[in-house]
């Protein structure tokens, strides 16, 4: 069972929880834009109306949120929501906790996106070190979007391929799971 998986069986064990919001979380992975679309909207009326009471699942309903906003291009809305998870999480458990990755890494993906290459590198170095010892694909994730920061901004360059080889690394032991973002990496590794 994976992250996405477990989120929507806990927001679905969730008795005041519509059931349309954890089928949106399932959907999303699975139906493109539209799945994606649909969680967003399902999310944030969820995380509006109903999380506040159940704050034990809060972190990660934002954590998706960003992650789906990302994914679908809304790169404001993914910067908007991230930052607000990392200042929620932050109080709540502090600066070096976990939970701080995922949102750390759609900020740094969005900055970089927005051209912000220094702003990236600082919240997807932070995100990876706390990603050491977690799930090779999510720090991956990370490793790479870092890599991509640090070629654009024009430094540490060998640094930068020998997070992307990481990287390439963990998605290729995962199999058909992770292939499409292999063969990102093994593209952008190969150009000059």
């Amino acid at each position: 069972m994976n992250y996405l998986d477990r989120v929507s069986d806990e927001i679905g064990a969730v008795g005041r929880m519509d059931r349309d919001a954890a089928l949106a979380v399932r959907r999303s992975k699975t139906d493109g834009a539209e799945g994606v679309a649909l969680a967003i909207s399902s999310l944030s009326l969820y995380q509006r109306h109903v999380a506040p009471a159940y704050p034990s699942i809060r972190f990660s309903i934002s954590n998706i949120l960003a992650d789906a906003a990302w994914s679908a291009g809304e790169t404001a809305m993914a910067r908007t929501v991230a930052e607000r998870s990392i200042k929620d999480i932050e109080s709540s458990w502090g600066t070096a906790h976990i939970a701080l990755a995922a949102p750390l890494t759609v900020l740094g993906q969005a900055e970089l996106a927005a051209g912000d290459t220094a702003s990236a590198i600082v919240h997807l170095d932070r995100a990876l070190a706390l990603r050491a010892d977690s799930d090779p694909l999510y720090r991956g994730d990370t490793a790479f979007a870092l890599a991509r920061a640090l070629s654009r901004h024009g430094c540490a360059v060998e640094h930068s391929r020998a997070l992307a080889r990481a990287a390439l690394a963990a998605y290729t032991a995962a199999g058909r799971r992770r292939a499409e973002r292999r063969a990102e990496v093994e593209v952008w590794l190969a150009a000059p």
